[in-house]
């Protein structure tokens, strides 16, 4: 027993022994990056293949080149941290070379910033914010004359545009880049214009200028040697002959394309190759067919989850199959796989509301339209219908009365609240809410949004979001963040509030003032045209501007 205890105290005495090494040549290892060059660094993360082992270097560079105060190369390391990570440290390290390079921006900083964000966005299909990113590239790109990224940006918008169905924007984007590659002689931006279009001229089912496409980009694949897009080509043309309803040759086209994209593993591209061999299966009655590659559409989904919407229809086939089969396991199996598919796809509400107006509101009206006309016609009682439109009348004059009678008073308690009210300077409120901001900077935008306020220099008319962070030292997402989070509004809503606010206090007791036209007490408050002035006084306050003078001319009389 004794020798065992030994034995075991040796082996946690080596134990021990082993971890201090560990932590000794560990911490050697770290001391000696911090001894490195930037070259150096650099030269280690080019070589080394493991991820981890690349981010240790591009952090040690970072901070190699903080040292010698590089903002040049500090911002290329962040650039090179935003791409080995696929989460939000995305963000982080993108909004770090926006932060360091906004004030002094050189060609490539920060436009590859935004545009790194813009990608992000769009891969988790947020568009509004891939937008957002995508047009604050090209302003950078623009302005240090930079047309191979600005071509570049342009490329993505326009994909982006073709994945929302806006075929007509991205076409135009599209040929506009076409223009620009044959000029300058850009063979590989020229193919990759020709494809987008081709896709685009395909998807929207415009036979003519896809075929014309896809001849020109099979011509100029071959030409570059590039199978991959010669291939893919192919794959277009055998949609292209499935939408002109030559089902045999799509199907034949369309199945000689598998074994090069599953060689490849492309699975995004085999989705597309099976679903439109459904489809072709279905033209020619070969249901059977139809549900075996159908079943292989959901296969791959399960696999890669690619968002395309006509995933959906193969989901709805197989449905419609196994319910005309009254199967209840399999339809209830794939009724979950498209409630499922519903929910990882998310589409954007505007497509939903297009979508349920195209294919649900109208074919519905136009249905119960006709069996209302098929009515009358039958029973032929035209006095009754003058009847009802007379009624109808009548109680659509007394539903007016009772609104405008409703609205006057409603009016009216407005008025009285707005001329009672006392005037309150808006001070910003601390949230414990994260922002995502360092501290010390969202202090200093609060700081300044407080002097902003009490100062009133809100009723400059020039004032935007961009003059305004300039003038805080800030850059417009962190101030725009800051007055979504602390004002609970969106900055041009904040803006016209203080206006708002603003002049219904000098209305309240400047009388010549009162006398000025709407357009020049608009013009007073800070707004350019009366229209705007109008629609943000009713917003803040509820009634409109003339009403609100109107009465306050009564009161002043009484």
């Amino acid at each position: 027993m004794k020798n065992k205890l030994d034995a075991c105290k040796k082996q946690v005495v080596l134990f021990l022994f082993l971890l201090l090494f560990i932590n000794s040549f560990g911490q050697k290892k770290i001391d000696t990056l911090s001894s490195k060059t930037m070259e150096e660094l650099f030269s280690y993360y080019e070589k080394s293949k493991e991820k981890e082992d690349k981010i240790r270097y591009i952090k040690a560079f970072i901070k190699a080149a903080k040292r010698e105060k590089h903002k040049q190369r500090i911002a290329a390391g962040y650039y090179i941290l935003s791409g080995l990570y696929d989460d939000e440290r995305v963000l982080k390290y993108s909004d770090s070379m926006i932060n360091l390079m906004s004030k002094k921006s050189i060609k490539y900083y920060p436009s590859l910033a935004y545009l790194i964000k813009a990608y992000y966005y769009q891969d988790n299909y947020q568009y509004d914010d891939a937008i957002d990113n995508y047009l604050l590239t090209i302003e950078y790109a623009k302005k240090h004359n930079n047309k191979s990224l600005e071509i570049r940006v342009k490329h993505s918008i326009g994909s982006l545009k073709r994945r929302l169905k806006m075929y007509d924007e991205a076409a135009i984007i599209f040929k506009e880049n076409l223009e620009y590659a044959k000029k300058n002689s850009l063979e590989e931006k020229r193919l990759s214009s020709i494809m987008e279009l081709a896709n685009l001229y395909t998807e929207s089912k415009k036979i003519d200028s896809a075929q014309r496409y896809i001849k020109l980009g099979k011509t100029l694949s071959l030409r570059s040697k590039d199978t991959f897009r010669y291939h893919h080509l192919n794959l277009n043309q055998g949609i292209v002959e499935c939408h002109k309803k030559n089902y045999r040759v799509a199907i034949e086209l369309l199945e000689r394309e598998i074994p090069f994209f599953k060689e490849r593993k492309s699975d995004n591209f085999l989705t597309y190759v099976f679903f439109y061999l459904g489809k072709s299966f279905e033209g020619i009655n070969e249901e059977e067919k139809k549900i075996i590659v159908y079943k292989k559409v959901d296969s791959l989904f399960q696999i890669e989850k690619p968002i395309f919407s006509f995933v959906r229809e193969a989901y709805e086939s197989l449905i419609n199959k196994y319910k005309k089969d009254n199967d209840l396991k399999n339809q209830l199996l794939y009724i979950n796989k498209l409630i499922k598919f519903d929910s990882i796809v998310n589409y954007n509400e505007r497509y939903l509301n297009r979508k349920i107006y195209r294919e649900y509101d109208i074919p519905k009206l136009k249905s119960e339209k006709e069996i209302v006309i098929k009515q009358m016609k039958k029973n032929k009682v035209f006095f009754h219908s003058i009847i009802t439109t007379i009624s109808l009348i009548v109680v659509l004059l007394l539903i007016l009365f009772v609104y405008q009678f409703h609205k006057k008073r409603v009016y009216k308690q407005r008025f009285e609240e707005l001329i009672n009210s006392k005037e309150v300077v808006e001070v910003v409120k601390i949230k414990k809410e994260n922002t995502n901001i360092p501290k010390q900077i969202r202090e200093i935008i609060l700081e300044g949004l407080n002097d902003f306020e009490i100062k009133q220099k809100f009723i400059n008319s020039n004032i935007t979001l961009n003059s305004l962070a300039k003038d805080l030292d800030t850059n417009t997402q962190y101030l725009s963040k800051i007055v979504n989070h602390y004002k609970g509004k969106s900055f041009s809503m904040y803006l016209n509030d203080l206006r708002i606010s603003y002049i219904v206090e000098r209305l309240k007791k400047d009388v010549i003032l009162r006398k000025y036209t709407v357009k020049a007490i608009a013009k007073e408050a800070g707004f350019n045209n009366a229209e705007s002035f109008s629609k943000a006084f009713y917003n803040l306050n509820g009634i409109k501007p003339s009403y609100f003078l109107k009465e306050l001319e009564k009161k002043e009389v009484n």
